[in-house]
């Protein structure tokens, strides 16, 4: 058995058999836990209308390669 993590691309299905989907659970306690959870799934949305969208997948990308350096920059 391998754990090939997430994604969808083509090498993973020439070698595996089956396919196991992956959900995300949030089940807030606290006010604080809620609004951590809203953040969170806010977040999920985002990324996968981004990677399901050829453009902004681009865009996000370029973005990233931008900000990336300066990032590292700031958590020093």
């Amino acid at each position: 058995m391998f754990d090939f993590t997430i994604g969808d691309e083509r090498y993973k299905r020439e070698w595996c058999e089956g396919k196991v989907e992956l959900f995300d659970h949030f089940r807030p306690v606290t006010m604080r836990g809620l609004a951590d959870a809203m953040r969170l799934k806010a977040v999920g949305r985002a990324k996968h209308l981004v990677k399901t969208n050829p453009p902004l997948c681009n865009v996000a990308y370029k973005l990233r390669a931008l900000i990336g350096p300066v990032m590292k920059l700031v958590r020093r």
